[in-house]
């Protein structure tokens, strides 16, 4: 009698914890905050690192989408999450920099709602928020910043489609770097709109990562709904947006489980093993060619 254990991999839905990354995957490459927002309560967790940020305000947890597992609830008034000043939270620790959140927001943008954010005073880098018309683009759109050394604004992107209230939408940015004006995605799809850019070198090293927040703009909390958010330092590409906008989860792995070999209930319980969508592709050609 032998023991196995067996991993199988996250389909379209959220996975219940405990759950773990797999490093193997292409989309986990680069990773550097995951917050699934499974745990229907105190503060979600980080599955790159284990931690736990710090809870301001009373944010809520609720139910998100249908069949997917909870949400974290924003009220607008002082609700965010404070994961501190790590260097991998930073823009420029790797090659490139990119986020991906999935979000309802539950009011019209009034003042530039931050969905994450990182920077202070002489020391800003990054943030997402959905826009006022302000800075850049219209109302209700979403808007990608990285911000300039100089103090200045920086490279700004917004997209060309506009949110809509209590409507679930995932969105995403990526940047390559240097003084490259990022990217911004919509639903999975780049939604390139207007743009600015005014980088001249990279920015300051030395602010929190906020959700729902910016540090030094009271009175722009995010309102609504998040139940994805994840951080890269890598600049992703589009077909790699395109699939975490079908399913989030597919770099996700429930935690190692140990059977007996001669088990049959649980073989039973586990089912055909399901492989990447690579490995499936690959066999349907091999039957075709045929």
């Amino acid at each position: 009698m032998a023991l196995i254990a067996i991993n199988r991999p996250v389909s379209g839905t959220k996975p219940p914890l405990p759950v773990s990354i797999n490093w193997g995957h292409p989309c986990a490459r680069g990773l550097a905050l995951c917050l699934l927002f499974n745990e229907g309560g105190g503060a979600p967790v980080d599955l790159v690192r284990q931690r736990r940020p710090a809870l301001n305000g009373t944010p809520a947890w609720n139910s998100g989408l249908m069949f997917d597992g909870p949400c974290l609830d924003f009220d607008g008034t002082g609700d965010y999450l404070d994961f501190g000043d790590e260097p991998e939270f930073s823009p420029t620790f790797g090659p490139g920099f990119s986020c991906f959140t999935r979000f309802r927001k539950d009011a019209a943008t009034t003042n530039r709602h931050w969905l994450v954010s990182k920077g202070t005073g002489s020391n800003y880098e990054f943030g997402f928020y959905l826009g006022d018309g302000v800075d850049i683009g219209a109302d209700e759109d979403i808007v990608a910043v990285i911000w300039d050394a100089s103090g200045n604004t920086g490279g700004l992107r917004a997209t060309a489609t506009l949110t809509s209230v209590g409507v679930w939408t995932t969105a995403a940015f990526t940047w390559a770097g240097g003084l490259a004006t990022p990217d911004v995605f919509f639903n999975g799809q780049p939604d390139n709109g207007a743009s600015s850019n005014s980088l001249t070198g990279p920015a300051g090293t030395a602010s929190l990562l906020l959700v729902g927040e910016r540090q030094d703009l009271g009175g722009a909390e995010f309102n609504g709904a998040m139940d994805i958010l994840m951080l890269w330092n890598r600049q992703l590409l589009a077909p790699e947006i395109a699939e975490l906008h079908r399913n989030p989860y597919c770099f996700l792995m429930p935690r190692r489980r140990t059977f007996w070999l001669n088990s049959a209930a649980a073989a039973a319980a586990l089912g055909p093993p399901q492989l990447h969508p690579s490995v499936n592709m690959r066999r349907q050609q091999a039957t075709i060619g045929r």
